[in-house]
């Protein structure tokens, strides 16, 4: 019996080792991905997204002119990251982009109709 539950100890100390590597791995992909310049546009994920003065685009077609907000493409980047995250705390479906358009604007947002989740990134 002492052996069986040796073996259990054992066992548990290999699946939380495994675990915390994973965890550091997964971190410091984060780390990494936050550091690079580069934004992949959400709506075609293919090209990176570009800025020229007050419009974010990407060669797919997608244009944000974020003129009244003085918003720069690593905000883009940071608000993309925090709505992902939001919604992979609730939500283990996979959401989808759009662009919004409202009077003169454009909106990105980042929506789930799993789970209903919408979070307008810029």
């Amino acid at each position: 019996m002492e052996e069986i539950q040796q073996e259990l100890r054992e066992e548990e100390r290999k699946w939380l080792e495994e675990y915390a590597a994973s965890e550091t791995r997964n971190l410091e992909s984060e780390v990494d991905w936050l550091q690079q310049d580069e934004v992949i546009c959400p709506l075609c994920q293919k090209n990176p997204m570009h800025q020229i003065r007050s419009v974010i685009f990407c060669a797919c077609g997608v244009r944000i002119d974020v003129q009244q907000d003085g918003l720069t493409l690593q905000h883009l980047k940071s608000e993309l990251h925090k709505g992902l995250e939001t919604h992979e705390q609730g939500c283990l479906v996979s959401p989808s982009f759009s662009l919004l358009h409202f009077l003169e604007n454009t909106n990105l947002a980042i929506t789930c109709e799993g789970c209903n989740f919408m979070y307008i990134v810029v």
